[in-house]
């Protein structure tokens, strides 16, 4: 059966038993203010044309969602092609208890990015009244963009609403996760930024950097960018996945970073202050890996060099083969003069721990990101500019 997984949810295709499930929110009237049809009067009443919906329908994309931690059903959220606009409309209905959780949000870009994938979407449609304000964020969240104004009443003709159309087609959105990968680089790259400017001993890339630049005209943010480039080649040659943002992580890291150590003209001597330092970066770096993994267009070339060295070390615990590659790398770092300190322990001991508290305070879960590589993308865009 057709199943998709996020964070928190799972979504699989509606079947006629699940009637029982639906009316949690089919016989709600607080549900049902803003949509076509009206509440249930009774759990059986789906029955009279669920049963005649074809699961296996590609036009007609209808998903259960149930929710992992207890298992149980928050809505229906669903995509019907408009084969003559070649336009896919979304539409959704969440049980009242869990409006407000932003399910809806995380289900239907699942739903969106898999239509994408399996059935050639390109441009998507989503309508709600002016009133309805929390469906209106949900668009916006989705990345959709306000088109035009209309109108539409409800089935019964009890009640016309004047309402907001959007609209999204794949090329924009993906120059939108294009620019969520930037921001979330921005953001990393200020807490390497205090990192560095703890002063008291780098990680072991960034110790590389600093060795580099302190041996040649380049500075560290090109260093940086220098070594990124090449860790890239790497991942080539070891055939590993590599995605839109992977190049943009190497281009671009670096010389953020470098950036924010010419906007700071502050200088750091208090070891504790440095820790402090430390710690704040490493959760503010956190952040910023989110919100740049979120747009689900590869990871950086150094993730991608240990996944494809772990692969080849697969009898060596892939923990084992990081501590491996950071010793090589901090050796060569030490060996070029770059700073090594308590800094240094901290980042390879804590900087992991840090970032998975984090994480696990904001519920995401980097394993689950659904990731595209260069070709897949790149089909996207030419679909849609063609379509």
């Amino acid at each position: 059966m057709e199943t998709i997984e996020t964070d928190r949810l799972i979504l699989r295709r509606l079947l006629p038993e699940d009637y029982l499930a639906m009316a949690a929110w089919d016989m709600d009237e607080r549900v049902y203010k803003y949509l076509l049809g009206t509440a249930c009067k009774s759990p059986e009443e789906p029955l009279s044309w669920l049963p005649k919906k074809d699961p296996d329908s590609k036009t007609n994309i209808l998903m259960l969602v149930k929710e992992k931690s207890d298992g149980h059903a928050v809505g229906i959220y669903a995509l019907n092609h408009d084969v003559d606009r070649d336009v896919w409309i979304l539409s959704y209905v969440n049980r009242y208890d869990d409006w407000g959780k932003g399910y809806t949000a995380e289900g239907m870009k699942a739903l969106m990015d898999h239509a994408v994938k399996k059935y050639g979407a390109h441009t998507f449609e989503g309508e709600c009244a002016k009133e309805n304000v929390g469906s209106s964020k949900v668009l916006q969240k989705l990345g959709m963009v306000y088109d035009h104004d209309s109108s539409y009443t409800k089935n019964d003709g009890s009640a016309t609403f004047e309402s907001e159309v959007y609209l999204l087609t794949v090329h924009k959105s993906i120059l939108l996760q294009w620019g969520r990968i930037v921001m979330g680089l921005l953001v990393f790259a200020l807490g390497v930024h205090l990192t560095i400017f703890a002063n008291i001993g780098l990680a072991p890339w960034d110790c590389l950097g600093m060795g580099i630049a302190d041996h040649t005209p380049l500075n560290y943010g090109l260093s940086m960018t220098c070594i990124a480039v090449t860790v890239l080649v790497i991942d080539i040659l070891l055939k590993e996945q590599i995605g839109y943002g992977t190049v943009i992580d190497a281009l671009l890291t670096g010389n953020f970073i470098q950036i924010f150590n010419y906007l700071n003209p502050f200088e750091n001597h208090n070891m504790w202050l440095g820790i402090i330092c430390m710690l704040v970066g490493f959760v503010i770096m956190a952040v910023g890996m989110m919100i740049y993994m979120k747009a689900g267009q590869c990871c950086g070339p150094r993730d991608a060099l240990l996944v494809g060295l772990g692969k080849r070390l697969n009898k060596v615990p892939i923990g084992i083969v990081e501590i491996i590659l950071w010793a090589v790398v901090l050796l060569a770092g030490w060996f070029l003069g770059g700073p090594v300190g308590i800094g240094t322990l901290i980042s390879v001991f804590g900087a992991g721990l840090m970032m998975q508290m984090v994480y696990s305070a904001l519920h995401f879960e980097p394993r689950k990101i659904h990731h595209r590589n260069i070709v897949d993308v790149t089909k996207e865009l030419i679909k849609s500019n063609n379509a």
